[in-house]
């Protein structure tokens, strides 16, 4: 399992090209949410600030990886929920 962020796409060819390696998950959350954890470790930064940087980077990237993606993963589910989704999933 490798994890990727848009410049790892674009470095593998693009959605298609990602796509090509194996089975894709893409574990989204909202930006409030990145956010929230965001802040906790760091936590002297401005929360509109870091907000309207992770919502640009979000959005920006989101489409890329609806176009990479053989599986949709909400990550604000506890781990525990997510690592069986995965199991069930890759069982397929």
């Amino acid at each position: 399992m490798v994890a990727a962020d848009e410049t790892d796409l674009a470095a593998e060819g693009g959605p298609a090209g990602l796509r090509g390696q194996g089975r894709v998950f893409y574990l989204v959350s909202a930006p409030p949410f990145i956010c929230e954890r965001l802040l906790r470790e760091r936590p002297g930064e401005s929360p509109e600030a870091l907000l309207q940087a992770v919502s640009g980077r979000f959005f920006a990237a989101e489409p890329l990886f609806m176009q990479a993606l053989h599986f949709l993963l909400p990550g604000e589910r506890p781990l525990e929920e997510l690592a069986a989704d995965v199991l069930e999933r890759l069982s397929l």
